[in-house]
């Protein structure tokens, strides 16, 4: 299924309002492991700027509570569902909710609730731009190769020029 629009990882835009980056780039650390696992063995999972949005401020310490008619915790339930993996697919992992305890950047821990240092922020972002970056480019060459013949050598010779 095609998805236009839609970002396979967040969008780092997403991330630069004041009010709201502590508790995104939070959310983007706790989920970030499970979701490159997910990435690389399901093909499809972009989601859109505003599943993103949903999903990393959603509060992870009410997780399942809430009326499930009021459209808020709906959304934030389908989000959810889009994102969390499912755990038929994957057995063995289990999902934890509630406060997690610090976050995790490259080995090192970091205090939930407060920004990261200027420098680790950058790298997130960093590592997202360029994440959704290759994404795209991947998905514009599969694009680009629909009808391309892989039996045709005159054909893969004329892409790589």
């Amino acid at each position: 299924m095609a998805h236009y629009g839609h970002y396979v990882f967040p969008d780092p835009g997403v991330f630069i309002h004041p009010r709201t980056a502590i508790i995104y780039i939070e959310s983007w650390l706790r989920i970030r492991e499970v979701w490159f696992m997910r990435v690389a063995k399901e093909s499809s999972l972009a989601l859109s700027n505003q599943s993103w949005r949903t999903f990393l401020s959603i509060d992870n310490t009410i997780l399942g509570k809430g009326d499930t008619r009021a459209k808020a915790t709906r959304r934030r339930q389908e989000t959810l569902d889009m994102i969390l993996p499912n755990t038929d697919m994957y057995s063995g992992v289990e999902m934890r909710s509630g406060s997690m305890g610090p976050i995790v950047w490259q080995g090192r821990e970091y205090p939930p609730g407060a920004l990261p240092p200027e420098n680790v922020v950058r790298e997130v972002l960093w590592e997202l731009y360029e994440l959704n970056f290759i994404h795209e480019l991947q998905s514009l060459d599969r694009r680009a190769c629909q009808k391309l013949d892989p039996s045709n050598a005159v054909q893969l010779f004329e892409r790589r020029v």
